[in-house]
């Protein structure tokens, strides 16, 4: 079997050279303004994740996950744990309405219309 080298066949000659130059060519310097749509991106995220964070209280008092986190809180309890409604922020005392504490036949062992903290979640 033969070996045919690049020398031997001249539409080849050229091309190992031009392939080896080409893989050799530094790669181009992002430009500045790329920079300035990445920083201008992650400013966004970052600004959406602290308003995120600053509404996180409102968001589990007016949904779902105020139960499912008191009911995660309590397993202990021999019974059911139910508010009806909160008002939870950073910097104001904590406020549960209508709480209701149930036995695990279903008695009510507490019912309390308003039930206040004096500190705050921070």
């Amino acid at each position: 079997m033969a070996t045919v080298s690049t020398s031997d066949r001249p539409d080849l000659a050229g091309r190992a050279f031009e392939d080896r130059a080409f893989r050799q060519k530094p790669l181009p310097a992002a430009s500045p303004a790329w920079y300035r749509s990445r920083r201008a991106v992650l400013a966004c995220a970052g600004l959406a994740g602290l308003v995120l964070l600053w509404f996180a209280p409102w968001f589990v008092a007016h949904s779902p996950l105020l139960n499912w986190a008191l009911g995660a809180l309590g397993p202990e309890l021999n019974g059911t744990l139910h508010i009806g409604s909160a008002s939870l922020g950073w910097f104001s005392p904590v406020r549960l309405y209508a709480v209701e504490i149930c036995d695990a036949q279903g008695d009510p062992l507490l019912q309390a219309p308003l039930v206040r903290g004096d500190r705050s979640l921070l």
